[in-house]
This record gives structure tokens, C-alpha cells and sequence, in this order.
């Protein structure tokens, strides 16, 4: 494309504009700085200005430290600009050109594993992962970059036709090249593709699928890795990415960054991540796993494309559920009731059940077992009712319960489209944008924290929408809360404050400087640093829990206003185990916290992949974890019902977990 730098200088005021740092197919990218915060960025000069809002919405949902950062969008007379994080440390290609270290390009498939795994979490495939779309900052981070060519699994691996073939062919998964349904292991083929090149210094035979290259009929031609110049451990690890069946391949990029590591302390020895130069954010599990060379590991299988992949279940007693047109327009699909045998019994639990909804993140309860779920990638909220008679109409369908008992499933706000709009009208026909945190007022009102309009829309009893506090400057809330005294405590995430919504409309802040960062434990709490705060609860006493998972944290702010750690210790911190102390155990990254009727409060760690409690003396227990009685993965939010039923949201793995009070172990 031409730049028309006077456009963009147009665009930008606030910018001084320097040289092109790139170009492609999907735009050009130059180098700026932001004049009043002397902040170098890289800005992105869309080509095709139409799917802008939709890439920097994209964007903006996956943030990890080995992914690029979005600052800004600026759409102007049509033209779409991104601004980012510079990064000018060089390509992955640059730095492989002289050859590198085996330990280094273990490292650096790590750290891509972490970053594809918050965009698959998140449901989004990138589907041309290679060497020149990964990029390292000046202090040698490296970070994904290049999602202009990545689309929302519900898309790309959805219901509705084939797939446009887009992508880098020597990179390309053979399911690319047929445009048939991809899923996250597309990602991890092209991983297994890098590694190759960075070892062997070329890529592999292309995986040629039947009709694009001379092989048998129906079968797909697998590419042969040279063994002799593979680590042998570690060679077996890029072969499986390699398979030409998706289904054989990693069951998630989680998986092949495990079993990655176990490869390279087996080849390399324990201490080879010692070896690697550049910064690595990968979760503790990996790392734990580089650090020891245990028996391998088998890999399980892996999962089919997102939208109907089941997190794996020992055991599972199915109960088939009606599925409806109107259910699944409305983004719901509630597929089944599971079901779970707990260990020695006969017969399927009742106290452990997992409630199958597309990608649900808000949590709230309401009397009689209702409950509210956000949708971020429907734009929708629903209400599911276990006990309910069901009721007609076009935004709710009958369901069954596992006792056998109807479940209505209903649709309570968003229209299922992006945008702004509707208030004063039905909710069900308004606009939201990826709404997240939930809360229920004491006057039935549903609270939503519309996190991409940068609002807090409360739905009235009688299903009428309207905005909260528009005077209020929000910047991506994700977590609302309602105090015992009817008033509003919302998590400004990117704003890094918890503000106050009084009765009559005035807003405070109570926590947090508006800066990034960690600060002033035992002082004020809005003279203390709160970096990004993303969960809320209040306790019997009125104090308010806050869950910082940038510094691994939960904060309390008491009713004296000033604010302590009340759970983690950053990094470094004691492994979480049952009995362990919550200041001196390690939270993992906590990103939603529930109180129960007792006092404890729960703490969903995703990072970790476990739920956390802590008694009301600081003492720490593990409910539920990736193996173990009550199983969850990628858990986000959590709930408690007044009855003590524990709520457990998990959007990579498309289910709700619902642990009754019986069935939660004993603290």
C-alpha cells in the first residue's frame, strides 16, 4: 500500500511520526512516539480499514507478556490505524539467521506455547504462526504478533462452511490448504513447523492433503523431521506437532509446552532454562516441569475445534439435552448436564456437575439456583434456571436438569451483535460489547459490566436497559459488585481504580492511583498503586477484596480506608497447598473471587488451573484443580449461591462447574 503520511499525521496529533518499519498484505507499520508520554509505539496503517475495529478488538482481549500490546485504535475518514507496542528487538528469522543454541529455541517455543495459549483460551486462532511474525522488544521479550489474519474459533471452526485459505504454505496445517474446520491445534502444526527450522535450519515436507500433492487417496503425506539432527527427546515432540491428523496431534498448546519442557530436561539436563537469554513468562507448571526430567509423559489426545470441545472427564454419565434453534441463536448452546462419578461410587454424583455454555465468564446467583452468565464473544447475558417450569417465548428454551428436573435457559440482555445501544428499550434487543463481571442489586436489578463500552448497564426488573454513572470514565471494567448498602464498586481495569457509584449517581474513587503497579500496602487505599484489578467482592463487615492477577495478588480494602494483601506474595511465594498460609502462598494469577456464607472467599487462578479457598483465618485449601476431585480447566470466575454452591466459569473449556456444599472438600 502507498502511506499517505500527512493522513496519518492527520490522525495522530498527538504523535511524531518516524520511518516504515514493515509492510505487508494486511497494512504497513511505522514507527511513532507519543509526544506527551515520550513513548516510542509501532503504529499499524490498515489496508483494509473495514476489519480495523475487529482486529484491535481482537487485540485487545489477548493480553500476555509474549503477545503484542495494543494502546490505541484511531479510525479517521476511513483510514485504520493500531497503535502498539514497539517492538525493534528484531524478527525470530533475524535471530535464527547465525544459528541458535538448542536451549534458546526450547525457550522460545515456550514462550510462543504461552502466548497461543491465552489466544486459543480466548477462542482465537492465529493460522500463520512463522519466524517473521515473532518479534522481540528492545530487552529481548518476544512477542506474537501479526493477528491480522487470525479469526475467532466460533468462526473459523464453526458451523458454516469452509474456511478461507489464508496463511504461509511451508507453515500451513494440511487442513489449511482445504480450507476445512481449523482448531488450536492448526497453531501448533506451524509451531512444530518453527521448531523444525530453528533446529535443522529447514522446514520440514510440507504435509501435502489428497489433491494437492501425489499421494494416496484420502491420506494426508507426513513430513519426515531428519531424526539424526533432533534431540531425541525433544525431536519426538516437534514430530507429534507434526502429524498430518489434527486429532493426533497436542491436545492444546498448554500440553505441547509441557511436554516440550520434559523433552529439553531430558536432552538438555534440569537446569538448561538457566541457558536462555530472553525474559520467559510461562506458567509455573512449565516451568517446574524444564526444571526435572521425570518419566515421559504420554500426551493426550487432541480436543476437536473449540466450540464443541469437552474438557476431558473421568467417567462421564451423559444426559441429553434438547437443542433448540432459539438457544443456539442466542449464543447459549446449553448442551448437557455431566454428570461425575466421585471416587469408589457407584452411582453418578449429584453434587458435581458441569453446565456446558459457550464460553461463559460473569458469574452471578439469585434465589431458588438461578443463574446469570456473561457471554464476552456473544455479547449476551443468560439466565439458567435448574428448577423452573419451562417457559415459551423467543428467548428462552426448555432444557433438562440432572435429576431430570426442566432447565430454562433465557437470554436477558445483548442482542448477540457488538455495539452500543438500546438503553431505555428491552435488554434483550440492546447492544453490548463483551460484557464480563456481573452482580445482582438488591432490587433485582442485574448489573453488567460492559467492558468494551466502557459502561456499567444495569438491567431493570421489568427487562428495560440503562447506562450507570455516564459521567464516570471507565476504561474496560470487568468487575462490578454491590455493597451492602445498595451501592455500586466497579473494577476499572485499564483505569487501574475501584470506584464508588453512590445512590444518586456520584462517583468516587476508593483504591488505586490510576497508575499500573504495586504500592502502598498498610496506606490509603487510592493513594496505593493497583494494577489493572479485574475481580470484586465485599464481605459480612463491608471491606472490599480485590483480585490483582498482574501482581498475584488479592487486596483488601478496609473500612478504614487503607489496604493490605490479604492472599499472595507476588512471585516466590510457597506452591499453593492445603494448610498453607494465603500471605506466604504463591495465588497464581487470581481472576475472580467469591464469598461464601462462612466468611471464606474462593480465588479462581487460571494460571494454575485450580480454585483456591481461604478461610476466614488465612488458611488456604485446594478445591479444585486440573486433576482432582472436582475438575476444572482454565477456571475464570467463580460464584457462591446462598446456599454455599460453589459456580466455577470456565470460557476455554466452555462449561460451568456447579459443586454443591456436600460435595466441596472439607476446610
Amino acid at each position: 500500500m502507498i502511506l499517505d503520511r500527512a493522513r496519518v499525521e492527520a490522525a495522530l496529533p498527538g504523535y511524531e511520526l518516524f520511518g516504515v518499519l514493515g509492510s505487508g498484505g494486511f497494512g504497513m507499520v511505522i514507527e511513532a512516539r507519543h509526544i506527551r508520554l515520550d513513548r516510542r509505539t509501532a503504529v499499524k496503517v490498515l489496508a483494509l480499514p473495514a476489519v480495523a475495529p475487529a482486529e484491535a478488538r481482537l487485540l485487545a482481549r489477548l493480553r500476555h507478556p509474549h503477545i503484542v500490546e495494543i494502546f490505541d485504535y484511531v479510525e479517521d475518514d476511513g483510514l485504520g490505524l493500531l497503535v502498539m507496542e514497539l517492538c525493534d528487538g528484531g524478527t525470530l528469522r533475524s535471530r535464527a539467521a547465525g544459528g541458535l543454541p538448542i536451549a534458546e529455541v526450547v525457550g522460545y517455543g515456550l514462550a510462543i506455547a504461552a502466548a497461543l495459549d491465552t489466544a486459543h483460551l480466548q477462542r482465537v486462532i492465529h493460522r500463520d504462526i512463522k519466524p517473521d511474525n515473532v518479534l522481540f522488544t528492545a530487552e529481548g521479550t518476544l512477542k506474537v504478533t501479526d493477528f491480522g489474519v487470525a479469526k475467532m474459533a466460533a468462526t473459523t471452526a464453526g458451523d458454516g462452511g469452509p474456511n478461507t485459505i489464508v496463511g504461509t504454505p511451508a507453515y500451513m496445517a494440511p487442513e489449511q490448504f482445504t480450507g476445512a474446520r481449523l482448531s488450536p491445534a492448526t497453531d501448533l502444526y506451524a509451531l512444530g513447523v518453527v521448531l523444525h527450522e530453528l533446529l535443522t535450519g529447514r522446514t520440514p515436507p510440507v504435509a501435502w492433503p489428497a489433491g494437492f500433492a501425489p499421494t494416496p487417496p484420502g491420506r494426508a503425506r507426513a513430513p519426515k523431521p531428519d531424526r539424526g539432527m533432533l534431540p531425541p527427546a525433544i525431536g519426538s515432540v516437534v514430530r507429534h506437532a507434526l502429524e498430518p491428523e489434527p486429532t493426533a496431534r497436542p491436545g492444546s498448546a498448554l500440553d505441547l509446552a509441557l511436554a516440550l519442557a520434559h523433552a529439553a530436561a531430558r536432552d538438555l539436563g534440569p537446569g538448561w532454562l538457566t541457558a536462555c537469554t530472553s525474559p520467559l513468562h510461562i506458567p509455573d507448571v512449565v516451568r517446574s516441569m524444564a526444571a526435572s526430567a521425570p518419566p515421559a509423559t504420554r500426551f493426550p489426545a487432541a480436543p476437536a475445534p473449540i466450540p464443541s470441545a469437552p474438557a476431558p472427564a473421568p467417567a462421564p454419565v451423559r444426559v441429553p439435552v434438547p437443542r433448540t434453534d432459539t438457544v443456539h441463536r442466542a449464543g447459549g448452546r446449553l448442551r448437557r448436564w455431566v454428570g461425575r462419578r466421585t471416587a469408589g461410587a457407584g452411582t453418578p454424583s449429584r453434587g458435581i456437575v458441569h453446565l456446558s455454555v459457550d464460553s461463559p465468564l460473569g458469574l452471578a446467583t439469585g434465589g431458588e439456583g438461578l443463574l446469570y452468565v456473561s457471554q464476552p464473544l456473544a455479547h449476551r447475558v443468560l439466565r439458567i434456571d435448574p428448577a423452573a417450569s419451562p417457559v415459551a417465548g423467543p428467548a428462552a428454551s426448555p432444557a433438562t436438569g440432572p435429576d431430570g428436573a426442566p432447565t430454562v435457559v433465557a437470554v436477558v440482555a445483548g442482542s448477540g451483535k457488538a455495539g452500543l445501544g438500546g438503553d431505555g428499550g428491552p435488554a434483550t434487543a440492546a447492544d453490548l460489547d463483551s460484557p464480563a463481571g456481573l452482580a445482582l442489586a438488591p432490587d433485582g436489578s442485574l448489573l453488567i459490566a460492559d467492558s468494551f463500552n466502557d459502561r456499567i448497564r444495569r438491567v431493570r426488573p421489568d427487562g428495560t436497559i440503562i447506562t450507570v454513572a455516564t459521567s464516570v470514565p471507565l476504561r474496560r471494567p470487568r468487575a462490578v459488585t454491590v455493597a451492602a448498602d445498595g451501592t455500586l464498586l466497579v473494577a476499572d481495569t485499564d483505569g487501574h481504580r475501584v470506584w464508588r457509584i453512590d445512590l444518586d449517581g456520584s462517583a468516587h474513587v476508593v483504591a488505586g492511583t490510576g497508575s499500573a503497579g504495586f504500592s502502598g500496602d498498610g496506606g490509603p487505599a487510592e493513594r496505593a498503586a493497583i494494577g489493572r484489578p479485574v475481580a470484586l467482592a465485599t464481605d459480612s463487615h463491608g471491606r472490599l477484596l480485590i483480585a490483582v492477577p498482574e501482581h498475584r495478588r488479592v487486596r483488601r480494602v478496609g473500612l478504614d480506608g487503607r489496604v493490605e494483601t490479604i492472599a499472595g506474595t507476588g512471585y516466590g511465594g510457597r506452591p499453593a497447598a492445603d494448610g498453607g498460609i494465603a500471605t506466604s502462598t504463591d495465588m497464581g494469577t487470581p481472576t475472580g473471587l467469591a464469598l461464601s456464607p462462612d466468611g471464606t472467599f474462593y480465588v479462581a487462578d487460571p494460571s494454575g488451573e485450580r480454585v483456591l479457598a481461604v478461610r476466614p483465618d488465612g488458611v488456604v485449601a485446594v478445591i479444585a484443580s486440573r486433576p482432582g476431585v472436582v475438575p476444572v480447566g482454565d477456571p475464570r470466575q467463580v460464584a457462591v449461591g446462598a446456599d454455599g454452591t460453589l459456580y466455577i466459569a470456565q470460557p476455554g473449556r466452555n462449561r460451568v462447574t456447579v459443586v454443591t456444599p456436600a460435595q466441596l472438600p472439607q476446610l
